[in-house]
């Protein structure tokens, strides 16, 4: 039986040819995104090199070597190349550790969906695989590098007691972006004048789920806070890796409340 015809079937040849021997799947769970189906790997997790480990291997005879390699495919090629590579004899030690650097994560030109899997080699160069495991890249934020647009909002400045009719809020509509559309978070706030040099002082409602023209209310209580005079609303999105947007284009309106 060779390589290719074992590898749907989850098991391995023991490195002397005499009985199949059971080979480890590779395990991506502990950082990519529950549930998800593509293996979508959290923003967050691309700073830091990530790994897998085989922890169970009994196959390799006394005296011979076994080689096994993390490897990686862009989905849809048959270009595989290797992260990391181990030797292994039947006296070393588990677990072997493999590697994904940063600096593959985090390079610009790897984005999108991957293939992962186990090569392994024994010492009569017999050939065979785990089963792929797919994992995705998520580098870019809604909207790309652009901010995206300012909130709608369905009246004019200047913004009195009387806009809020019967409501305790003002409603404002995110209008479409470029980019993911589904399960996208948004956060938002009515500031004073203009965006602060620092926008990481700007305390913010959210994040909560949004869609191209959702709406999202500004509590009366934060236009309030913010007092008369010239103000605005902005948002970021999120997107479900945990991309975050520029913060949004915005409107200086007028307020001029009673209270």
């Amino acid at each position: 039986m060779t390589g290719s015809d074992k590898k749907d079937q989850g098991f391995s040849a023991t490195s002397d040819g005499t009985a199949p021997q059971e080979f480890q799947d590779l395990d991506v769970s502990h950082f990519t995104i529950p549930g998800d189906a593509k293996g979508l790997i959290p923003r967050k997790n691309l700073d830091n090199d990530l790994t897998t480990t085989i922890s169970m291997w009994a196959g390799t005879p006394v005296g011979r070597t076994d080689t096994f390699r993390l490897q990686w495919v862009r989905k849809g090629s048959d270009d595989w190349a290797n992260f990391t590579e181990h030797t292994y004899s039947n006296n070393d030690p588990l677990p072997m550790v493999f590697t994904i650097p940063t600096q593959f994560l985090l390079g610009t030109e790897n984005e999108g969906d991957f293939v992962l899997r186990y090569e392994h080699e024994n010492y009569l160069n017999v050939i065979e695989w785990s089963n792929p495991v797919p994992i995705c890249i998520d580098k870019v934020p809604p909207n790309g590098v652009f901010a995206p647009e300012r909130m709608v909002f369905d009246f004019s400045s200047p913004i009195t007691d009387a806009t809020f009719g019967e409501h305790d809020y003002l409603e404002a509509r995110i209008p479409p972006w470029a980019g993911d559309q589904t399960d996208v978070q948004v956060k938002f706030a009515w500031l004073k004048a203009e965006l602060p040099e620092d926008p990481g002082d700007i305390v913010q409602i959210g994040p909560l789920p949004i869609s191209p023209y959702g709406t999202v209310q500004i509590p009366k209580t934060q236009v309030v806070a913010a007092g008369n005079g010239r103000c605005c609303g902005i948002y970021v999105l999120i997107d479900k890796a945990g991309n975050i947007s520029r913060y949004s284009k915005y409107q200086l309106m007028d307020v001029a409340l009673s209270q």
